[in-house]
């Protein structure tokens, strides 16, 4: 690469770190791989042309980003280890991760939803430390998110920050006055694309545009130029969920409504909300548990197994009780008894105690009473059961 008079090309040495080779360029400047002599790590090295480093403003810019981020600690974040200068080269020391930026992941197709909630949510949660830290980035997109082997997502790329409030302001009012227009136009929210005030809530519509990005593979706004691009994202709602989109679970789907917004106070109002309800779905779809509906409100419950009416019936009824195979006295054979018979029985049903020894007899003499004779029936003759009627009915017969 060309820089002047100098080339920076693997071995060079810039400070005390030897360039090993080079990793990528942005608009920002190009990021090396180096190898830090003192402590014998690699880490990655961002170095700006040194032909650019004539215009103030950008070299003011990447200052800005060495110091902005060097003030930010965080596991989402990468950590800025040094920042010096080296025969007129400007460059910025950062941790090197070994993965691969999500606008790589995205090129090869969607990313599922709940690895896609997660990984946005991890980058919530790393803006969210730098917003409260009073820094905010201004150019969130997928090629400044980066996932590392080890699964954790990580923003780069200071290099648009804007620092905001009490002694921390870094006097950029020159990158923000009105008519200049910072950040990577398909990403922008609103207020940036119509040159306003911004604060971290504009992050949050980037981030909700990466997420949207993750999930179809596509930006929600686009235009055949630049111009009708930063149309879309001001005036225009973003492009709706496609039926072919694969599986953009409906609860997923409003946090990216909601992130969408147009108005910064219509979304959320904090990267930390954010964050909450993407672990909320992630954590909810892992575990396979019931969700609300962003539509109705009600809780989807699973049905339970199908099972008979009588399996059914049979577990949660209480336990039958057959009636006694003996019948009443009531539910006898149709047979005409004696007028004795008859009127000791209208004497006794009111006594409890005195019923079961008489209705042995009246069994009796129901079954030795002769059928032949539907008109006159003649008393069988029962010393047994005769000797426990009452004296009146004895002294009737």
């Amino acid at each position: 690469m060309a820089n002047g008079e100098t080339v920076i090309t693997p071995g060079a040495l810039l400070g005390r770190y030897r360039i090993v080779g080079l990793i990528g360029s942005g608009g920002m400047g190009d990021v090396f791989r180096a190898h830090d002599s003192v402590l014998g790590r690699t880490v990655a090295l961002k170095v700006l042309p040194k032909e650019t480093i004539a215009t103030p403003d950008r070299r003011r810019r990447f200052e800005a980003e060495a110091r902005s981020a060097a003030t930010l600690s965080h596991p989402n974040l990468v950590a800025v280890h040094d920042f010096g200068e080296s025969g007129g080269i400007l460059y910025i020391v950062q941790e090197l991760v070994a993965g691969r930026t999500v606008a790589q992941i995205v090129a090869a197709g969607p990313v599922p939803p709940e690895r896609a909630a997660e990984w946005a949510a991890q980058a919530a949660d790393g803006l969210a430390h730098a917003h409260e830290s009073g820094v905010i980035h201004r150019d969130v997109k997928p090629a400044n998110l980066i996932v590392g082997d080890d699964g954790r997502l990580r923003v780069v790329d200071f290099g648009l920050a804007k620092m905001v409030g009490g002694a921390g302001t870094l006097g950029l009012e020159t990158l923000t006055k009105d008519g200049f227009i910072v950040g990577s136009i398909p990403y922008m929210s609103p207020e940036q694309a119509l040159g306003k005030d911004i604060d971290g809530r504009s992050d949050g519509f980037s981030l909700g545009i990466v997420l949207y990005e993750m999930l179809t593979a596509r930006k929600p706004f686009e235009g055949p130029s630049a111009v009708d691009t930063m149309h879309a994202i001001a005036h225009e709602a973003p492009r709706a969920f496609a039926p072919g989109d694969p599986g953009v679970p409906p609860p997923l789907a409003a946090v990216v409504e909601k992130a969408l917004e147009k108005s910064p106070d219509e979304r959320y109002q904090s990267l930390r909300e954010m964050a909450v309800d993407l672990r909320r779905f992630a954590r909810r779809a892992s575990a396979s548990v019931p969700m609300l509906t962003p539509a109705t409100g009600v809780e989807r419950v699973p049905l339970p197994p199908r099972r008979s009416p009588r399996r059914i019936a049979m577990r949660h009824s209480p336990p039958l009780r057959l009636p006694s195979q003996r019948p009443a006295l009531g539910m006898l054979p149709s047979r005409r008894l004696t007028t004795s018979a008859a009127t000791w029985l209208a004497a006794t049903r009111s006594s409890k105690s005195a019923r079961r020894a008489p209705a042995a007899a009246t069994a009796a003499v129901t079954r030795e009473a002769p059928a032949a004779s539907a008109r006159e029936v003649r008393p069988v003759e029962c010393p047994a059961a005769a000797a426990s009627l009452p004296t009146s009915i004895r002294s009737s017969n």
